[in-house]
């Protein structure tokens, strides 16, 4: 038994389909049904049902179980030996679940991190936060950059790097419609105490999908204020949400790190000149965004990794000391 056929057989016991693991590993199906079949003849069992779907026997799964383990330990050895003889090279295997950690944190740390590690080869990995805390604890990832989530398993751990308000756009159109009178007045209530859900309860809203982190905020606001939002619209894409509402379709929620990437700004929403919106904050201890780094701390990381980590802690101001081996 090799490195490689463990690969191979975790890797179809992961997507529990034949075809979808042989285009992962770029061979072919036939190819990787041999290597199955050899790997079940030399263990003497039978590892995968194959009918009426793929399915693991019960020595499959240990078979897995165990399987992960070593190669989580192979991958350890060879970071420890790549350390030890001091090489600068190899793999950092990041997963982001959110489009804003690619958008708000990778920009300011990479640069940096590519000076220190130019022959690091990284590997990025988008997913909800629970997929990428499966491939964390199985040692596919190295670090995992995403949403506060509760506790996942005593070895995880994670560093708040950020938190961020959660805002209200509203279109200066809908504003003058809502308060016809006093527009002025009420903006600049908004700005000072932050926005008053209640007063939009005849408003149009751009809202994201249900399930995604914005739209979880945005159901408990609704919630408290006791009414259900006159939705127009619901997608998963915020850039589109922007875009309708900066054309007056609609008001929608975002944290203010996404909306910095419209609109530069440095500490209040109200120094935002724009012919368009407006962005209220939300005064609610609910309404707070926080970005988290999640990983192992019962796995070796690499100089490479620790060093990674290290930046981010450095660009976001982190007091707190994690325990990195």
């Amino acid at each position: 038994m090799n490195f490689t056929n463990l690969w191979y057989f975790v890797t179809v016991a992961d997507e529990m389909s034949m075809s979808k693991a042989a285009q992962k590993l770029y061979i072919s199906q036939q190819s990787l049904s041999n290597h199955i079949a050899r790997i079940e003849q030399e263990f003497g069992a039978e590892l995968f049902e194959r009918t009426p779907r793929l399915k693991l026997t019960y020595a499959g799964e240990c078979a897995a179980k165990m399987a992960r383990e070593i190669l989580s330990l192979n991958r350890q050895m060879r970071t420890q030996i790549d350390d030890i003889t001091n090489q600068r090279k190899g793999q950092l295997n990041i997963g982001l679940a959110t489009r804003v950690c690619g958008r708000i944190v990778l920009p300011q740390v990479l640069p940096k991190y590519h000076l220190l590690y130019p022959n690091v080869e990284l590997h990025l990995e988008t997913g909800l936060t629970l997929e990428l805390l499966d491939h964390l604890k199985d040692g596919d990832l190295d670090l995992i950059l995403g949403v506060q989530f509760p506790e996942y398993l005593p070895e995880i751990a994670s560093v708040e790097l950020y938190q961020e308000q959660l805002c209200l756009v509203v279109p200066k159109r809908i504003m003058q419609d809502l308060f016809p009178e006093n527009t002025q007045a009420v903006i600049r209530s908004f700005h000072e105490k932050g926005v008053d859900l209640e007063a939009f309860k005849e408003a149009p809203f751009l809202l994201m999908e249900e399930g995604k982190r914005i739209r979880n905020h945005s159901d408990k606001l609704f919630a408290k204020c006791d009414y259900s939002p006159h939705i127009i619209l619901q997608s998963t894409d915020i850039d589109i949400l922007f875009g309708l509402c900066f054309s007056g379709l609609g008001s929608m929620f975002a944290f203010e790190e996404s909306i910095r990437k419209y609109f530069p700004f440095e500490q209040d929403f109200k120094d935002i000149l724009d012919p368009m919106v407006h962005v209220f904050p939300i005064m609610d201890a609910s309404a707070v965004g926080h970005t988290l780094l999640y990983y192992n701390e019962v796995k070796y990381h690499s100089k490479a990794s620790r060093d990674f980590i290290q930046l981010l802690f450095e660009t976001f101001n982190v007091q707190e000391k994690a325990t990195i081996m």
